[in-house]
Order: structure tokens, then sequence, then C-alpha cells
């Protein structure tokens, strides 16, 4: 049995689902008793409930900050990681741990090769749950544990929904094909001005 956590989670109404993913993650992977400490201005006691009744497998008490001055050096768990293994020394302060899932695919890396090694994974910029660029193997970890949460079909139809709609895409490949038409027809002028010259 592991010991006794205390983490805090700072997030608005609208990251519940992927502060879920999160916290089962975290649950999943350090074991003994949690209180985690939500804090966010539009956070009511919905939300409290409602993280509750998704963590309800696991020992965590979900308490609503009351006062931020109270919270002092409690380690702050982000909305966008995944908790990827023991975190104890990650919260003490003793090694870092983070893997940034962006940097890591830019480097080559590949779920293989991380799974194990880096018990945080941070998803900075593009987050795994919306559709808004293009995605990377990294990612699948984070879907992995949103498959053990009750919102994973919620989850799975938002991002459907944004994958469809977006048109990110389809914009960037407009615009590469009009840049290469620039480049080719700068290319062709400068062959007929060289024609010219050497004529």
């Amino acid at each position: 049995m592991g010991e006794e956590k205390r983490v805090l989670v700072k997030l608005t109404k609208d990251q519940i689902n992927p502060c879920i993913v999160m916290l089962t993650s975290f649950c999943e992977n350090n074991t003994g008793h949690s209180n985690i400490i939500i804090e966010g201005d539009d956070i009511d006691q919905s939300c409290i409930d409602r993280l509750g009744e998704a963590l309800g497998e696991y020992d965590v008490i979900i308490i609503k900050s009351k006062n931020e001055d109270a919270i002092g050096d409690i380690p702050e768990l982000p909305v966008d990681v995944i908790i990827d293994g023991d975190i104890s020394k990650v919260l003490n302060g003793e090694e870092d741990g983070i893997l940034i899932a962006p940097d890591a695919h830019d480097a080559g890396m590949a779920c293989k090769d991380v799974r194990g090694k880096y018990p945080v994974i941070a998803y900075p910029d593009d987050k795994p749950w919306l559709s808004t660029n293009i995605h990377y193997d990294l990612e699948s970890i984070w879907w992995e544990y949103a498959k053990k949460t009750c919102v994973f079909h919620e989850l799975m139809e938002t991002f459907l929904e944004s994958s469809l709609s977006n048109t990110f895409l389809e914009e960037y490949a407009i615009k590469l094909c009009d840049e290469n038409d620039q480049i080719r027809e700068t290319i062709n002028q400068t062959r007929e001005t060289i024609g010219k010259l050497l004529g």
C-alpha cells in the first residue's frame, strides 16, 4: 500500500473530462490514499461530485479549494498530463521524470520508447482530446487511460465532432498548393529569362 498523497489540480468546467482521464492515470499508478484539491473559479459542487463519481473506485477524496493561501506547497498536476508511473519522487522534487510529448515525437520517440520510462507525459500544445492539428503516436497513451474512464464515449464523440468540423489540414494543404504554384511560376519565369539571355 502506498503512502497518502496530496495534489492540487487547477481547471475549468470544460476541462472536467480530460481531468478525469488525468486523475485516473494518477490513481492507477499511485496506490494509497490521495486528497485531490480542486481549484477553479467556475468549479462548483456538481463538478466535484462528477469527479468523485468518476474516481469512485479509487481511494481518493476530492476537495474544492476554498482558500488559495491554504494550498501552500501542494504539488500541482496539470490537466494536460498523463501519469504513467509512480510519481512519488516527482512530487517530492527528487526527480523531473517529465516527458514533453511533442518534443519526444519530434525526436523520433514512439510509445514503445517511453512506456515505463517517464512517469509524467505532458501534452502542452495540441491536446489529444481535441482535433486541432496533426496527431501522433504518443497520444495513444492518453487514450489508453481515457478508455478506463466513464467519460470515454463522451470524449470520443467530442473528438469526432471536432475532427469533422476542423478545416485546419484542408486549409494548410491549399496554402501549400498556392505556395508551390507561386514557386513553380517563379522558376518558369527564371528559366525563360535565362533562356533569353543564353539565347
